[in-house]
């Protein structure tokens, strides 16, 4: 799906009068890495829509975590693991039967094989149609390398979703054909405001992990503060790299930098509302809804010309892009926003046309269409 393709829209009370019935029964399950009992967690938010349309929507959370259950032996690692594993298949075969589509979100890799693939065989197993949603950039390395013996269980999918060009090209490598339609992002909690001059207060949000390249956006601060030193840098977000990034920091001796740790959806809002521009440093992503949070917010983007990324943004459009890994290129684009008043209102300005893309209204038919397509079913 293009990104300026134009969806219909139909408005819970349009709905109101729909024979309940005859909407299609969804299950999500959230192979996501999510894990927890809370059903509806931020990228199950078209789930979540649909719900307030009454359309009768399910959750299956990934019921308990080895982490919760562990006391750090190597046994009771894998009791714990075998439990968590053994609660989820249970809500699998529990709830599957009930519905008529399974929506399966799969994150990384990792969570294609442990969680994805429970889900997938236990739907095809009770005769249920499936949509397999891919959004993780590491699917690519996936496929490319490990995922040969995963292509025949993907094929069993009835639809495979993508976000992307770049990442619906990785999947056709393996000979899979994948559909692309774009994730609502709920920013509700946003409020977009022009930025001008800036302070600068720069905001990194980011899961802490390698293909996310967080240290490419401390090198170019370091830059940036030898030309303003008062300029400050908040990375929100965790992750397995956050103690490196902490070391990272201190060695370089920078001050005014702090990480928040996780951050709630609540707090969100909040935290963007607080900078001025945006940095996205990252040499592997696929279509980040920190891009989607920042427009909303009025935030100028720096970002890398990741392949998952380029899709989103139009250099000095709606974003400033530099190369992968280049910390100097960054630290350079960074400085012109803070000195070009003009080109920062620009590009502030534009995220009030570019989160349209991705609001539920602009993208709920292409997702409704599906469903209806998969469950056979018509309402009207």
């Amino acid at each position: 799906m293009d990104g300026s393709r134009k969806s219909l829209s139909v408005s819970p009370a349009e709905l109101a009068g729909t024979d309940k019935e005859s909407l299609p029964r969804i299950l999500y399950v959230g192979c996501d890495g999510f894990e927890g009992d809370d059903p509806a967690p931020l990228r199950s938010y078209g789930a979540k829509c649909l719900r307030n349309e009454d359309w009768p929507i399910g959750f299956c959370p990934v019921a308990g975590t080895a982490r919760d259950l562990s006391t750090g032996s190597a046994i009771n690692d894998l009791l714990a693991r075998l439990a968590a594993k053994t609660e989820y298949i249970r809500h699998l075969v529990r709830q599957i039967p009930r519905y008529d589509v399974v929506h399966v979100h799969g994150g990384p890799s990792k969570d294609l094989v442990r969680l994805a693939l429970p889900a997938l065989i236990l739907a095809r197993f009770f005769g249920r149609k499936t949509v397999l949603h891919l959004t993780s950039a590491d699917t690519e390395r996936f496929l490319d390398s490990r995922g040969g013996w995963f292509h025949p269980l993907l094929k069993a999918s009835d639809a495979i979703v993508v976000g992307s060009r770049y990442l619906q090209k990785a999947v056709g490598r393996s000979h899979l054909r994948s559909d692309i339609l774009i994730r609502p992002v709920d920013v509700k909690d946003f409020t977009h405001r022009v930025r001008h001059q800036l302070q600068p207060r720069i905001l990194v949000e980011s899961d802490l992990e390698p293909g996310k390249n967080v240290a490419c956006a401390l090198k170019a601060f370091r830059l940036v503060k030898q030309k303003y030193p008062r300029a400050e840098l908040t990375v929100a977000g965790d992750g397995p790299q956050f103690d490196f990034l902490h070391r990272m920091a201190a060695g370089l001796k920078l001050h005014g930098i702090s990480f928040t740790g996780s951050v709630t959806n609540d707090e969100m809002g909040s935290l963007y509302d607080e900078h001025d521009l945006f940095v996205a440093s990252a040499s592997q992503d696929e279509s980040p809804t920190s891009l989607v949070r920042a427009f909303a917010a009025g935030l100028p983007i720096v970002a890398t010309d990741a392949d998952g990324v380029l899709h989103m943004l139009r250099d000095r459009t709606s974003a400033l892009i530099v190369p992968i890994n280049d910390h100097a290129s960054t630290a350079d684009r960074v400085i012109e926003l803070i000195e070009d008043d003009e080109l920062t209102g620009r590009l502030s300005r534009q995220g009030r046309e570019e989160i349209r893309k991705y609001t539920w209204t602009r993208v709920r038919q292409d997702w409704v269409n599906l469903y209806r397509k998969l469950a056979s079913r018509s309402y009207t």
